[in-house]
């Protein structure tokens, strides 16, 4: 059989973040994360649209992030900006987030 030989590459889930991780949109945000966690392949949190956020949106980042580290499955980060970066930083949860270091713009 043509093909047989060649497995599929599993393709991520990647989860949109809006512009606004904060309490108004906490049902919506909650909604999302809990329809990627349940995904068996690799989810991708996209922050590249991520303008506000406040205190309800990073504690919903972090039980997604926790409840996939115990055991639901792989997941990273892309395009974190230094919006997310500061408002995690505010709060000490940076490390918890795993949110990864934060490139330096060009002058």
């Amino acid at each position: 059989m043509a093909g047989a030989g060649k497995r599929k590459k599993a393709c991520d889930c990647r989860v949109q973040l809006g512009e606004a991780l904060v309490i108004g949109v906490a049902a919506e945000l909650h909604a999302q994360l809990g329809e990627a966690l349940i995904r068996p392949e690799p989810v991708v949190l996209d922050a590249a649209a991520v303008a506000r956020v406040d205190t309800a949106g990073l504690q919903l980042l972090q039980a997604f992030v926790q409840a996939r580290d115990e055991g639901a499955g792989a997941w990273r980060w892309a395009n974190v900006g230094e919006i997310l970066h500061a408002a995690a930083g505010q709060l000490g949860l940076q490390r918890m987030l795993k949110l990864p270091d934060v490139a330096p713009t060009a002058d």
